[in-house]
């Protein structure tokens, strides 16, 4: 019976082993539990973003109407923020090129990171941001991108409105604020290739030069009825627009703004995110 009563029964023997099992088992249920409270979804609302547009960082080329309309897109971003931790893929960017093209808003200089070195020396874009900004209400980033693709075509110089374009961009030629339609053959030719433009130089009986600007103005000193019937049906079919006061603004102004606004769109996003991100923290410290 003596024997029986001090042999020490298995299940009250405890090791060292089973307390740092437990331990570890304990540290990562209440560290699991403290990060699911600490990091889950808590909303907050718009008008903390005013805080954020009214840092000092930025600015609007429609003043204070320029904060108001960027809030009103963010209403919707915000609302998907807060029911997802990963905020920054919430933001589309296409979106976020779209809000800053209606709202006119822009990092000030002394907040611009480096890469945009270049938009200090030259504000010329700003006034391109406010003319498109004040007249060309929800223009979507792929509309504006087929707008400066088409800039692109002929070195700044001009673009076109085709038989096939969507209503948006017709809508454009009754709108004579910052652009204007033009007849001219030059327009025309920039939008030919290198091998269309060496045809016609065949024909014509000219020289082509290295470069396509140069050869479209050599052909631009003959004849403009010869030119004329040596130009593409599909080309002649289209508006071609100029930029109203090439003083104040060129296509090449609105080429610069659309890569200003697309890296902005990026930083813009990032920024927006680790704030709205810092928020939702901040809102939990103070419950």
């Amino acid at each position: 019976m003596i024997e029986e009563f001090r042999r020490p029964r298995s299940s009250s023997i405890v090791h060292d082993r089973d307390i740092e099992f437990e331990m570890k088992t304990s540290v990562k249920i209440l560290k699991d539990n403290a990060n699911k409270k600490v990091y889950s979804s808590r909303k907050i609302s718009v008008r903390e973003i005013d805080n954020f547009l009214l840092s000092g960082k930025f600015n609007s080329v429609l003043g204070l109407d320029g904060f108001s309309k960027f809030k009103k897109v963010l209403k919707d971003v915000i609302a998907k923020i807060n029911s997802n931790d990963f905020s920054s893929n919430i933001i589309n960017l296409d979106k976020m090129f779209e809000a800053l093209l209606g709202s006119g808003i822009y990092y000030e200089d002394e907040h611009l990171p480096e890469d945009f070195k270049n938009t200090r020396e030259d504000h010329r874009w700003l006034t391109a941001y406010r003319y498109l900004a004040k007249n060309f209400l929800e223009m979507s980033y792929k509309d504006f991108r087929e707008i400066i693709k088409r800039f692109e075509e002929t070195r700044g110089y001009s673009f076109y409105i085709d038989e096939s374009d969507n209503e948006y961009l017709k809508s454009i030629l009754k709108k004579q604020m910052l652009f204007i339609e033009v007849q001219d053959v030059k327009a025309d030719l920039l939008q030919l290739s290198q091998t269309e433009l060496r045809e016609i130089c065949k024909v014509l009986e000219i020289q082509s030069a290295r470069s396509m600007i140069e050869t479209v103005e050599r052909i631009s000193l003959c004849n403009e009825e010869d030119i004329k019937k040596l130009i593409p049906a599909k080309t002649k079919k289209r508006t071609n627009l100029i930029i109203k006061d090439d003083e104040l603004a060129t296509g090449h102004d609105l080429i610069n703004l659309d890569k200003y606004l697309r890296e902005l769109s990026k930083i813009m996003r990032e920024d927006l995110s680790g704030y709205v991100t810092e928020r939702r923290y901040i809102s939990f410290l103070k419950d």
